[in-house]
């Protein structure tokens, strides 16, 4: 079968989970004997040749808050739209693929949409999160600048449909497919698919009692993460518990909101209690997670997936996160504590982990079983191979 994959970001440029989810599906693919070609956008930082790679596409940032950056923006995001488009049907013709098979676009324009729609080939989406639905949005607008966009590209390439009955969704959730539904998007068929994920090396070992119980935070650096919770559930701890914590983090972000969290810290005095490691290379990461004895997820959002989790749950590391989205597919009370994303809960969840170390070791050694019986990759490979054939031309 010959699949042609598009996404934005294709490792080793990558901002997260998506990309890397896209990595291990790919390449399975590829080595059960399909050819595999992917078009990816022009990454930020050098990555090596590969013949089934184009990094081509071009990616839209959101704009700067003022009328001369939205200005500019709406002209930019024209110029990327005819790009993409041209791109993307050249790709097409190049490969003669028997179906496409799309990831993560909400950065490539509505061109990732209009580029697809009517060619005779099948496409199946790959959701991670709300990607179509912010498109859709986009393409609505009726400002003087959304108007002025869409006359300009329809000069140059084809407008998008959006014509949802026609399509085939590859969910990472439940709850993602529950928030396209509430968004009026219905496809005409949807599949649910967890990530999978299948750990390099064994998990970590539970002996004695630590002096200082690890507590990490790995993602993005960004208000919907939580880690203002986060800190504020560690300021609590700090009052009424007597086992020392430390908190690692481990991501980066916008650099004035990572200022903003600093001070916030210092203000609790939780300063000497957090360690910022920043963006580690993802061997270095997931090795790095057998280090800590617990993992918080404390998101604020309803998070589409969470790969973290499945990570740290494989590496023998109890998860207290936020019941939101996808996580609460993932978390349970055999390998973490599943709780509201807020200060008092997430301390309570976390005192009860500092102060009962039976109890976590036990979750702790429970974890890599939980991920082998439910997450591994094989049998969602299989499940997405299938699906792809029975749309191929």
């Amino acid at each position: 079968m010959k699949i042609l994959a598009i996404s934005a970001y294709y490792p080793p440029d990558t901002v997260g989970g998506y990309e890397w989810a896209a990595y291990e599906v790919l390449t399975r693919l590829r080595n059960r004997g399909h050819d595999v070609k992917i078009l990816a956008a022009k990454p930020d930082r050098p990555c090596p040749s590969d013949e089934n790679i184009s990094r081509t596409l071009t990616r839209m940032h959101p704009p700067a808050d003022n009328a001369f950056g939205r200005f500019a923006s709406k002209i930019q995001a024209a110029i990327a739209y005819i790009h993409n488009y041209r791109e993307i049907r050249r790709a097409i013709e190049k490969h003669s693929p028997d179906v496409i098979y799309m990831w993560a676009g909400a950065m490539l324009t509505p061109a990732v949409i209009a580029a697809i729609e009517g060619i005779g080939i099948k496409t199946v989406f790959h959701l991670e999160d709300m990607w179509i639905a912010k498109l859709m949005e986009q393409e609505s607008g009726n400002s003087v600048l959304s108007r002025l966009s869409r006359g300009l590209r329809s000069m140059f390439a084809k407008l998008p449909e959006f014509k949802s009955e026609e399509w085939v969704f590859v969910q990472v959730s439940d709850a993602l497919a529950a928030q396209y539904a509430a968004a009026g998007i219905i496809p005409a068929k949807t599949v649910r698919v967890h990530n999978g994920y299948e750990p390099a090396s064994a998990p970590r070992e539970w002996e004695a009692e630590p002096d200082v119980y690890e507590i990490g935070f790995s993602g993005r650096i960004h208000p919907t993460k939580g880690l203002e919770v986060l800190f504020k559930a560690f300021a609590i701890i700090k009052q009424k518990c007597t086992s020392r914590v430390h908190l690692s983090i481990f991501g980066k972000g916008n650099v004035a909101y990572e200022k903003e969290l600093k001070e916030m810290a210092d203000r609790l005095g939780l300063s000497e209690m957090i360690r910022w490691h920043g963006a580690l290379p993802r061997a270095k990461l997931l090795e790095k997670y057998k280090t800590l004895d617990l993992l918080a997820i404390p998101s604020t959002w309803e998070e589409p997936f969470g790969l973290v989790a499945i990570e740290a749950l494989a590496a023998g590391v109890p998860v207290v996160a936020a019941a939101r989205g996808g996580l609460r597919e993932i978390v349970n009370d055999k390998v973490g504590w599943l709780v509201e994303p807020e200060a008092e809960t997430f301390a309570a969840a976390i005192a009860e982990a500092i102060t009962d170390y039976d109890r976590l070791a036990l979750k702790g050694k429970n974890g890599p079983l939980w991920i082998s019986e439910n997450f591994g990759w094989k049998d969602k490979v299989e499940t997405i191979e299938k699906l792809l054939s029975d749309y191929a031309r």
